[in-house]
């Protein structure tokens, strides 16, 4: 099996909250709310553009050739409101043709965005997962998150990228530590990669925010 194909096969995850920490899209007291894109209180600048949540801009990031369409997304007050205009704009067949091989790259670049931009906040709402796998929990997206495959005993079941990623971003913070060069977030290697009519460029948030 191919490393690629591994990453994107389904697995299962039986209820052990000793081990799984399922993050949910909608607001718990548990705190794991800020691991999902939907959050508010992480706020993004990209292209002197600012985002109020990490799933706006990778809304906005499928319409790199219409920037009324981007700006309407970023423009919603909640995340879902900026979900609802982006499955408008992708019934009309605006969506970038490759996103189906990108959105990944995507992900893991919003998600590193929102890391270094808000490095304090959410570096140590990462870290207090400590070794737990992260799992969305989705009620029917068996990609970025796992659904429940068996309800009576709450077994999940999906590919659960978004967990994935956020999994990869934690493991890089307890690497490199404070101060690191987690930092400074270079744009995936992706053609006509633009937002608000600009090709993105490499995002130093350390250096706006006089270093950690």
């Amino acid at each position: 099996m191919s490393s690629k194909s591994q990453e994107f096969q389904e697995q299962k995850w039986e209820p052990d909250e000793s081990k799984n920490l399922v993050f949910y899209s909608r607001y718990k007291k548990d705190g794991s709310y800020g691991l999902t894109n939907m959050a508010p209180g992480f706020p993004l600048k990209v292209n002197d553009i600012v985002l109020r949540t990490s799933e706006a801009l990778y809304q906005a990031m499928k319409f790199p050739d219409l920037k009324e369409a981007q700006m309407d997304i970023i423009g919603q007050r909640y995340a879902g409101k900026a979900i609802e205009r982006s499955r408008y704009y992708e019934s009309l067949n605006n969506k970038r043709t490759d996103w189906d091989e990108i959105k990944v790259d995507v992900m893991r670049w919003c998600l590193h965005v929102k890391l270094a931009q808000n490095w304090e906040k959410f570096s140590a709402l990462l870290f207090r997962t400590g070794e737990l796998t992260l799992i969305e929990g989705s009620p029917d997206d068996r990609f970025w998150g796992a659904i429940k495959y068996d309800k009576k005993q709450k077994t999940r079941e999906g590919v659960n990228m978004l967990g994935r990623l956020l999994m990869q971003l934690r493991e890089e913070i307890m690497k490199d530590g404070p101060g690191n060069s987690l930092l400074i977030v270079n744009p995936p290697a992706i053609t006509n990669f633009r937002l608000n009519d600009r090709m993105i460029e490499t995002i130093d948030a350390g250096a706006k925010n006089g270093g950690h």
